[in-house]
């Protein structure tokens, strides 16, 4: 079981790794541009928005958990 769970994760992270674009100049990566100059489509910057939501809720629980159950709690919901 626990090497299926670590070869699905390898496999996804491998493919996560070469669907990513590569930015190829300083203004790529600080002004979001891609490699022709253009913005970032409406669907990616949701995409985006969705992934920071759920990081920052991620965190928030976290600290909510520690809070009320110290530190077992905090450590508890990141196991």
């Amino acid at each position: 079981m626990t090497t299926a769970l670590l070869l699905c994760l390898l496999t996804l992270a491998i493919i996560s790794l070469l669907l990513t674009p590569r930015k190829r100049t300083v203004d790529g990566f600080y002004a979001d541009q891609s490699a022709d100059g253009a913005a970032p489509s409406m669907i990616m910057m949701v995409f985006s928005q969705v992934t920071t939501w759920i990081f920052a809720r991620s965190l928030l629980t976290a600290a909510i958990l520690g809070f009320y159950c110290g530190i077992g709690g905090a450590l508890a919901y990141t196991a």
